[in-house]
């Protein structure tokens, strides 16, 4: 609706609710609807009705002031909060080091968008995979091969089952014996 509308509509809208009241009494004549008045015709036009001009003398500000709210419509209330923007995750490549970073993207990435349903997970999942990855789950796609996995943490536990690695406590032993502060063993600390 035009803005000159909008005033048109409401001033028609002020016009029917204050007729029926006047300068000396400010209460309502009559509880019936006002009767509609001949409308004037405007100089330039001769079929173009104008709205009568409202008279406001009778209503004090506070009163207009709520007349206005009343007949108001309210402004649309946005009830969903702002999501905050997180990146998809990334594809795995089937990279036994890379495996922790993938998992832990996915997590993130469904409590962001609110996935909780264990087969969307595993199936967006799936849809990750490329490499060595897409060739050990492409068996299971096509029916092959038949998954043990209905929860996302059986789908999680295969995947590292398959691309962890092999005996990562042992790794971390090692690279914990490797490690150096200056020139000297970390483990002569």
């Amino acid at each position: 609706m035009k803005l000159s509308e909008r005033r048109n509509a409401l001033a028609t809208t002020i016009t029917a609710l204050v007729s029926p009241y006047t300068l000396e009494n400010p209460r309502p004549r009559s509880l019936s609807p006002p009767t509609p008045r001949p409308r004037r015709m405007s100089a330039g036009s001769a079929d173009t009705p104008r709205p009568d001009p409202v008279n406001m003398t009778g209503f004090t500000e506070e009163q207009f002031v709520g007349l206005v709210a009343a007949i108001t419509p309210p402004a649309p209330v946005n009830k969903r909060r702002p999501q905050a923007k997180i990146s998809k995750p990334q594809h795995y490549q089937g990279r036994r080091s890379e495996l922790p970073n993938f998992l832990a993207q996915c997590t993130l990435y469904f409590a962001a968008i609110g996935e909780t349903r264990d087969s969307e997970r595993i199936l967006y999942s799936k849809s990750l995979l490329r490499g060595a990855a897409s060739r050990w789950i492409t068996p299971y796609v096509e029916g092959r091969r038949s998954g043990d996995w209905t929860t996302w943490e059986q789908f999680k536990d295969k995947l590292k089952q398959q691309f962890s690695h092999l005996n990562a406590k042992q790794n971390a032993q090692n690279q914990h014996e490797r490690m150096e502060q200056g020139k000297t063993p970390i483990t002569d600390h």
